[in-house]
């Protein structure tokens, strides 16, 4: 595994330590996954700079990404999560139209 898959891969398992309310910074995560302190400092960093990409985006952006994270996150099945998708974009879509007639 290189340095970059090695990292990607501490960067998904992170994203699903937070998903899960924990900390990919506590001793026992990086005890159990082998973190380096080098690794550790790389991470912060992805970490950090996601964070910042992010709240560089517009608003709306964030919104929508939020609305459709949530929703992959719900315990729902697959159809449902497809149409309350489809209605976040007719929202989206409607909303843009309108925001066009003004």
């Amino acid at each position: 595994m290189t340095d970059f898959q090695r990292l990607r891969s501490l960067l998904r398992d992170a994203a699903k330590c937070f998903e899960e309310a924990s900390s990919p910074f506590s001793t026992e995560w990086l005890s159990e996954n082998h973190v380096t302190a080098d690794e550790c400092i790389d991470l912060s960093n992805l970490i950090a700079t996601a964070i910042q990409v992010y709240l560089a985006l517009p608003k709306n952006v964030r919104m929508e990404y939020t609305l459709k994270s949530t929703v992959e996150s719900l315990d729902i099945s697959e159809d449902m999560k497809k149409d309350l998708m489809l209605s976040l974009d007719h929202v989206r879509v409607t909303q843009a139209l309108k925001d066009l007639k003004k």
